[in-house]
């Protein structure tokens, strides 16, 4: 009979461990060890201000890595634009040019639906860096796309 209990107390030991979410971020403690490689005592592994779960299962980014560049695309509001953004969080390190893309990206929210700016935008970002001529010349382009959208948008509806 004792070792009935033992063997119960054992399975029901093993399926909490197996379970367990210690940090409470949603992934199972055994997951964030073998699997992910986070820490199951931190809702956020690497210090960014996205959780482990979100990192992984939302946005597909790596949660032991920073993605301050997703991170700020959040907190203004492109979060439909996390793709765009995602190749320049490879370093891990968010630089003026990166801050300042995303930046750009915010201050051109309504002409985020052009499909030829969105693609210029995918296609400067997806090498991972964006280089200060780079920079400038996604101002020029974002001033050219609104100033456009604005006169098309203006004759359009006035």
């Amino acid at each position: 009979m004792m070792s009935a209990v033992c063997l119960t107390a054992y399975f029901v030991y093993d399926h909490w461990n197996r379970t367990k979410d210690s940090d409470g971020d949603g992934i199972k403690d055994i997951d964030e060890i073998n699997k992910y490689h986070t820490d199951p005592d931190s809702r956020d592994s690497d210090s960014d201000g996205i959780s482990d779960y979100d990192e992984i299962f939302v946005y597909n980014i790596d949660p032991v890595k920073p993605n301050l560049n997703v991170k700020q695309a959040l907190d203004l509001g492109l979060k439909d634009c996390i793709g765009i953004v995602r190749p320049l969080d490879n370093d891990g390190v968010q630089d003026g040019n990166e801050r300042g893309f995303v930046k750009l990206m915010a201050d051109s929210k309504k002409v985020l639906v052009v499909p030829t700016f969105l693609n210029y935008l995918s296609e400067k970002a997806s090498d991972g860096r964006i280089a200060d001529d780079e920079l400038k010349c996604l101002n020029v382009f974002s001033h050219l796309v609104k100033g456009l959208y604005d006169v098309v948008f203006e004759k359009k509806f006035a």
